[in-house]
């Protein structure tokens, strides 16, 4: 407790020069081990990629003072404190969180390098790397890239963690108490988020992934496909009735392009041409819900539909509601007169 105190009043003391000094009552060896950790240029990966972090927005659970979930993300590269230069949650709150939401959505993270602050590695102790799609700041254990195990020798304040997983958001996760501390505290000095967006991979990620890529992701080292790729994609198409648009743009890899066809037994039929053995099977329709039609299924139905219409004309496919006749169930069959019923 006295050691809290006397470190609390010495950063509000020394606040407007925005550094900070050793603390005496830290562990040397503490200091020594993480001081001596190689630091590494973000733009040096060994994996070819790109540093992600340039592209979204940070948020912290809380904050210290002025320093901001932004510093992490912004220069200078380096481990050196300031209340401008590093993060700072509460000094009195556990768990603590720092999280990064990338604007790109989905996609695939290599590896994260984190500079933490010079001297404080033991506020690391037992941190946890979650990459998620989901801003849920108690991420599932599926998530998890990795976890420092708690207690000593602590981690080094520069390090670059390897994850290879595909996510939206990364969650630097905190829920232990360091020594002395009166809760978790988060001090992130530099992050770098290395990896690709979504379709593309190798050195800068200019290159595409192939199209025949399940949903076109693949691993920015060598292009190959994540979930695996499409064995549909060079296949005979048939279908039954024929439909205006060509078959095979059910298997073309383009969630953009359809094959349509319309009836009362409508069938696909994909020939792989050899004995194949197959995984999974990846169905992706396109349509609207079951009252509306039209671009961007802005439309309403005629009213006297029964069932859904057309989603391009708006003509009703399965007949009007009783006494309602016409392409769009709109004349009134007892009195042959017209009604409007839809918009």
């Amino acid at each position: 407790m006295v050691f809290a105190t006397s470190l609390l009043t010495y950063v509000q003391r020394h606040a407007d020069a925005d550094e900070d000094e050793d603390d005496d009552d830290d562990d040397d060896d503490d200091d020594d081990a993480a001081s001596d950790a190689a630091a590494v240029d973000d733009d040096d990966c060994s994996t070819p990629s790109e540093n992600l972090a340039r592209f979204g927005s940070a948020t912290q659970s809380s904050q210290y003072g002025s320093a901001v979930p932004q510093n992490a993300i912004n220069p200078p590269i380096s481990n050196e404190w300031g209340f401008t230069k590093c993060t700072h949650t509460s000094d009195n709150l556990s768990p603590a969180w720092w999280m990064f939401n990338i604007s790109y959505g989905t996609v695939f993270i290599t590896d994260i390098t984190i500079y933490y602050r010079e001297r404080f590695a033991r506020r690391m102790d037992g941190f946890k790397l979650y990459i998620s799609n989901t801003s849920n700041t108690h991420p599932s254990a599926s998530d998890l890239c990795h976890q420092d195990p708690p207690g000593y020798p602590y981690p080094n304040i520069t390090q670059t963690i390897s994850c290879n997983q595909l996510g939206q958001y990364v969650i630097y996760y905190d829920d232990v108490q360091g020594p002395g501390d009166k809760g978790s505290i988060i001090e992130l000095c530099y992050v770098s988020i290395n990896g690709c967006k979504k379709n593309y991979w190798g050195s800068n990620c200019i290159n595409s992934c192939t199209e025949t890529c399940i949903d076109q992701h693949c691993y920015p080292g060598n292009g190959s496909c994540i979930w695996g790729y499409n064995i549909a994609t060079n296949a005979l198409v048939s279908r039954n009735p024929l439909g205006t648009k060509p078959a095979n743009l059910a298997t073309d890899g383009d969630k953009t392009t359809c094959s349509k066809t319309q009836g009362t037994d409508v069938w696909f039929q994909v020939d792989m041409t050899e004995i194949r053995i197959v995984t999974e099977l990846y169905l992706t329709g396109k349509g609207c819900p079951s009252t509306q039609y039209g671009p961007l299924c802005k439309r309403t139905c005629p009213a006297k539909c029964l069932g859904p219409c057309d989603l391009d004309t708006g003509r009703c496919l399965f007949g009007c509601a009783n006494g309602w006749i016409g392409e769009k169930c709109d004349q009134d069959h007892l009195t042959n007169g017209y009604r409007s019923s839809y918009r």
